[in-house]
């Protein structure tokens, strides 16, 4: 079921194993609240995106910030910024849950920080002159309304030897003829 408020529409799922579920025993609403079990699954992704202590990581369209989470099990002194469009998935409330969720299945204890920023879909809103490590991009590029000039404001914010990361998205010809 859903009910509008004004232009965002909330869902109202009671399953709390869903990946998008408003049933109170989710600490989140929208991501996999993974388990200890479960979480080395993240582990080559995470090796891969190779943050290191003292990086200053953006993750662009990150919703809830579930997936940094996961990821930030396997790192330390990390400072993310997760970013997202819809106020109603990532607000304060949500990413505190997914930190509580993640920091539980950590070997040891937590030492990465999170904050976020609402954005638009031309504009990452991100803090005028700061500069970033890593800028991620993870299966949010197709959503953006004006790719190039997101693209050049978001390498406008990494710093100089920063990297800017496209992942989980499928680029077949077709997308790179029309993009």
């Amino acid at each position: 079921t859903c009910k509008t408020d004004g232009k965002y529409v909330k869902y109202i799922n009671n399953d709390s194993t869903a990946f998008f579920s408003t049933h109170p025993a989710k600490p989140f609403r929208y991501g996999d609240a993974v388990s200890k079990k479960e979480i080395n699954t993240f582990r080559k992704q995470a090796d891969f995106f190779n943050f290191h202590p003292g990086d200053s990581v953006v993750s662009i369209g990150a919703a809830s910030g579930w997936y940094e989470g996961a990821i930030s099990v396997f790192t330390d002194s990390v400072d993310y910024l997760i970013q997202d469009i819809d106020p109603w998935l990532l607000t304060q409330p949500e990413l505190d849950g997914v930190v509580k969720h993640f920091s539980s299945l950590r070997y040891s204890p937590q030492t990465n920080t999170f904050n976020f920023v609402i954005g638009k879909t031309d504009d990452a809103g991100l803090p005028d002159g700061k500069k970033y490590d890593k800028i991620l991009l993870n299966n949010c590029y197709h959503h953006f309304d004006k790719k190039w000039m997101m693209l050049h404001d978001l390498v406008s914010h990494l710093k100089d030897d920063g990297e800017l990361i496209l992942a989980g998205e499928s680029f077949s010809n077709f997308y790179y003829t029309e993009y």
